[in-house]
């Protein structure tokens, strides 16, 4: 391979980040005043963006890098040049768009720009007098297409056109656009609502960029939009107050602690399923000193959605989860973000591997202070199930010394995991509850029994006795009545709150 294709081929690569990295820049100075944070905390805003730009690279500008070992005559090599640049500059357009657009929108487009840019004819109407405002927008993205023709021009001043022989370049350049599109080498590629986890979350805008955006959103469904005439809602209000009944009580300043079962379907507990068997003796004899909803109901099959659902009201409404939907992105409000108005320390704590299933993005972006996972817990291999995480009575032993050091008042959230799939049960734990019919039901007695450990290591706690604790389910699992496999039965959950006093 001769040297002329290395300068080719870095020289473009360095081109292209460069001038994505120069927009962003132009993006971030523009909306400066929406992106409240430290020096150190753009910076790294800007080294995260380099993962989202290396996924727009690598699906834009793919076929110019498979093209490379190819460019045996001047006319290839001045198509690909060209091709380069259009491409390039298409990118960095769309972001210099959202260095304003972003204030009507609150964040980065999605594929939906195009169809408000052509829904009518008043983009042509518009546009004079858009040029006139933002003339130095144009002039920054008029600066990268300069800059990205003078940059290729120089790749590409040679007279050397590429030999046979580097054809055998072709299975490298393909492995990196593969590395490029995912975003990197982690397990999951990169997602929209990944932005969020960096910190503050708020600048996840700036470590985005719009070919990203509008990439990831390409054909996902959206929501129907609905309107309804004013005087159909004029005499309808959202707020209901509750009469007052005997159990009512303040429980204004309290700690809340939110834990979330997997897989608890209430045909696992006995005080809830009107049979005449249960896998939940200890949340049975909570049941009696607690508020319990016995029509609790969860909003889909899969944890990503009954986490977004549980912790920020938001119902299942698309194929497609939250996290992972055009709307990832959108502004929420979350249990997280209004009780740390009240001045609450909030947390998410979840054993699993690191941002499994994208909690942490999402908890980040729904506004809680800090995410404790595997990586987090004081022996993560020595408690390691093997498959999920650290297993359910380790975690919650290690949530309640956690909470012992919070500022108080604190609201955290437990997503525990031993009840799902493979079932995985801590050795000293096994064959000390009933087997059931199901693969699921011997891991839902072990769970129980989790939960009593975590309640009586609690209630030696000085914080314990100002405590709410709300126990409910992601979602249902296995089921053996038919009671339970109808399409309300199927989704069944127990929403139960219990206060010591």
């Amino acid at each position: 391979m001769n040297r002329y294709f290395w300068k080719r081929y870095i020289g473009s690569l360095f081109v292209a980040f460069s001038s994505l990295q120069f927009t962003r820049w132009v993006f971030y100075l523009n909306l400066k005043d929406y992106f409240d944070a430290s020096s150190s905390e753009v910076f790294q805003a800007f080294v995260f963006g380099f993962q989202f730009d290396a996924v727009a690279v690598g699906y834009l500008l793919g076929p110019f890098y498979l093209a490379l070992p190819f460019l045996r005559t001047e006319k290839r090599k001045t198509y690909a040049k060209w091709y380069f640049i259009a491409a390039l500059a298409a990118m960095n357009f769309l972001n210099c768009i959202d260095a304003e657009f972003y204030r009507f929108m609150a964040r980065r487009s999605t594929d939906d720009l195009f169809e408000f840019a052509f829904l009518s004819d008043d983009i042509f109407h518009i546009a004079p007098s858009l040029i006139g405002f933002f003339w130095y927008l144009l002039l920054a993205f008029a600066a990268t297409v300069v800059y990205s023709f003078i940059g290729i021009s120089w790749a590409f001043n040679d007279d050397a056109i590429a030999p046979r022989k580097q054809n055998q370049l072709l299975i490298p350049v393909a492995l990196m656009l593969v590395v490029f599109c995912r975003g990197g080498f982690q397990r999951i590629p990169l997602s929209i609502i990944d932005a969020s986890s960096i910190s503050p979350p708020h600048l996840n805008s700036v470590a985005l960029n719009t070919s990203f955006t509008i990439l990831k959103t390409i054909g996902k469904t959206d929501l129907e939009t609905f309107s309804f005439p004013n005087d159909e809602l004029a005499d309808i209000s959202p707020i209901v107050w509750p009469d007052k009944t005997d159990s009512t009580a303040s429980l204004r300043g309290c700690n809340v602690v939110v834990v979330i079962v997997e897989s608890l379907s209430s045909e696992y507990v006995g005080a809830l399923n009107g049979l005449e068997h249960s896998y939940t003796p200890f949340i049975d004899s909570l049941c009696k000193r607690s508020h319990v909803f016995t029509n609790g109901f969860a909003n889909g099959h899969r944890s990503i959605e009954g986490v977004a659902a549980v912790t920020a009201s938001i119902p299942t409404l698309m194929y497609e989860p939250f996290t992972t939907s055009a709307y990832s992105e959108n502004t929420i409000t979350s249990l997280a973000g209004l009780l740390k108005k009240k001045g609450y320390h909030t947390s998410f704590m979840h054993g699993g591997n690191k941002n499994s299933m994208n909690f942490e993005s999402f908890a980040l972006h729904a506004g809680y202070q800090l995410f404790y996972d595997r990586d987090d817990y004081p022996f993560p291999d020595e408690h390691y199930d093997g498959v999920w995480g650290i297993s359910d009575h380790y975690f919650l032993r290690q949530c309640v010394d956690e909470f012992s050091h919070y500022t108080k008042p604190f609201f955290s959230t437990i997503f525990t995991l031993s009840s799902h799939h493979p079932y995985t049960i801590p050795e000293s734990y096994q064959n000390q509850f009933p087997k059931g019919t199901l693969p699921i039901h011997e891991s839902i007695g072990y769970a129980d029994q989790s939960l009593r450990e975590f309640f009586e290591y609690a209630a030696k706690t000085d914080w314990y006795r100002n405590t709410l604790f709300v126990i409910t389910a992601d979602h249902t699992s296995l089921s053996e009545f038919d009671a339970f496999q109808t399409r309300t039965g199927s989704l069944r959950i127990p929403i139960i709150l219990f206060h010591p006093d």
